[in-house]
């Protein structure tokens, strides 16, 4: 076997092809006329198969003949080398020998297709009077016509459009198509690959065809307009702009065209886009404010500190759900960002909107010790209640295999703070001027008469408790609770330019 599992002679024979090698082509084949030692000449594939003539010595053994449409191991056919070649001669040869007209590659290529993309016409002629699908896609859903267009060939283009391929890649008459989802229709038109590089003669045959100046790519939003925005030709704007291109169009990142623009520094695009744009979000905010709450969800320790440093308030700012970025913290655990905050002052014992939760709270229903630790000799208050009248460590209390140091941890707390309310109470008459203090907790042991006594005290409170709204079971460690995380999705802001190559002249 060969390199990647592919036969020898099927190379030779692949090889024969892309190089437009009729000759050898037709001796791996095992058909007579291939033993000659004089040059090939590219007429030789048309001649009538004769018997070879005898030179005197004997002839060497034939080759064992390869199929005709044996491929490499990507699944390219001999016609396919030799359509993208552009090797006419072998193209009908292959053809009379029974290639298939049809075969695919792993990615969805025919040798139609091969032959657009390079600008091969005449065999691009020959291909589609022996049967080729005209529309057929590529596992991307390119089509043969996107091909030819993102090569910029217009002759091919031409041909292809009055040959009765669908401008937009679907069937503008088909009512089916019209009305399916948009899954249905293609990623990318010819007339979004002629924009994006840039290609003008082809973007004006298309559109004297009807194409769509305003189809947008389903997945990213993009439209021809913010690909030609992309290729920084004004030229190819005008024209989408004379066929009614939307410049306030927006994509998923919510950016128009003008903005695309200013992001490639296309001074001339933006110049000329600037006074047909109505809407300019990015724009008139030059940059958007960085997300907090984004940073906190990656542990981005720096990306953190630069937001607060730049803009304090954001430390004490609200998500939809009401929650702060000290909630955030404590419920993913995340000791350091809980400091950072802290020292920047957050408000260490606001409670969400929507549940009445403080971020000791979180910490603790997520048993985040460290967290728990630290907010307590900050001087959180072990007091405060939820809407549903339950403390932090009331909640700890009701998860089924509560961590017993936590359990300690705030029961400690809780005791220091009853002895802290007995003493002042005691001095009721003294003026009280002393801010809240830090609890420094200590840890008790279980034989200290004091801590035995409380929870005794504690304990009929926790046999009434009931699982309100506020509890959620069943979320992983990594949910925020009660602050569902909506991950932001994977977007791509631009399609994958594919490798140059030579255009019509």
């Amino acid at each position: 076997m060969g390199e990647c599992g592919v036969p020898p002679q099927v190379q030779l024979f692949l090889r024969a092809c892309e190089q437009g090698d009729c000759e050898n082509a037709r001796r791996l084949l095992g058909l007579p006329g291939g033993g000659s030692a004089d040059p090939p000449s590219p007429s030789s594939c048309g001649a009538e198969e004769t018997a070879a003539e005898p030179r005197g010595e004997a002839a060497a053994p034939p080759a064992p003949a390869v199929p005709v449409d044996c491929t490499d191991e990507a699944g390219n056919t001999g016609l396919q080398f030799a359509a993208a070649g552009g090797h006419e001669q072998l193209v009908r040869f292959l053809l009379r020998k029974g290639a298939s007209v049809q075969s695919r590659n792993h990615y969805g290529w025919s040798p139609l297709m091969q032959a657009a993309r390079f600008g091969h016409l005449s065999v691009a002629h020959i291909l589609l009077e022996n049967g080729a699908d005209l529309n057929a896609q590529n596992k991307l859903g390119a089509s043969v016509l996107t091909m030819a267009s993102r090569g910029g060939h217009v002759s091919m283009v031409k041909l292809l459009l009055e040959s009765g391929a669908f401008v937009d890649n679907y069937d503008h008459f088909n009512s089916s198509v019209l009305s399916s989802s948009r899954d249905d229709l293609p990623d990318i038109t010819p007339l979004m690959a002629a924009a994006q590089h840039g290609h003008e003669a082809v973007v004006h045959l298309l559109l004297d065809w009807g194409a769509d100046s305003n189809y947008t790519v389903k997945t990213v939003g993009w439209s021809p307009l913010m690909l030609a925005a992309v290729s920084g030709k004004v030229s190819l704007a005008q024209q989408l702009m004379e066929k009614g291109a939307n410049p306030d169009h927006l994509n998923v990142l919510h950016k128009t065209p003008f903005e695309i623009s200013v992001g490639f520094k296309n001074k001339d695009m933006k110049d000329y886009l600037e006074s047909l744009t109505t809407i300019r979000p990015q724009a008139d905010m030059e940059k958007r404010q960085p997300d907090v709450f984004h940073a906190l969800k990656l542990g981005n320790f720096q990306l953190v500190k630069e937001i607060v440093e730049e803009d304090p308030s954001q430390v004490n700012i609200s998500n939809v759900d009401g929650a702060s970025p000290l909630m955030m913290a404590a419920v993913a655990g995340q000791l350091p960002l809980t400091q950072l905050l802290v020292e920047k002052h957050a408000d260490i014992d606001r409670q969400d909107s929507v549940h009445g939760w403080t971020a000791l709270m979180q910490a603790t229903y997520h048993g985040n010790k460290e967290v728990v630790k630290y907010l307590l000799n900050q001087g959180a208050d072990v007091n405060l209640r939820a809407k549903n009248g339950y403390t932090a460590f009331d909640l700890i209390m009701l998860l089924n295999d509560p961590d017993t140091e936590l359990v300690r941890l705030l029961a400690s707390a809780c005791m220091q703070v009853d002895k802290d309310k007995n003493k002042l109470n005691s001095r009721a008459s003294l003026p009280c001027s002393r801010s809240r203090q830090s609890l420094n907790v200590q840890m008790l042991p279980d034989d200290k008469g004091g801590l035995k006594s409380w929870w005794s005290r504690m304990s009929n409170r926790f046999r009434k408790l009931k699982l309100t709204q506020t509890l959620r079971h069943g979320f992983a460690p990594t949910h925020l609770v009660p602050f569902p995380d909506h991950p932001d999705p994977a977007l791509s802001s631009t399609i994958r330019p594919s490798p140059p190559s030579d255009t019509d002249s």
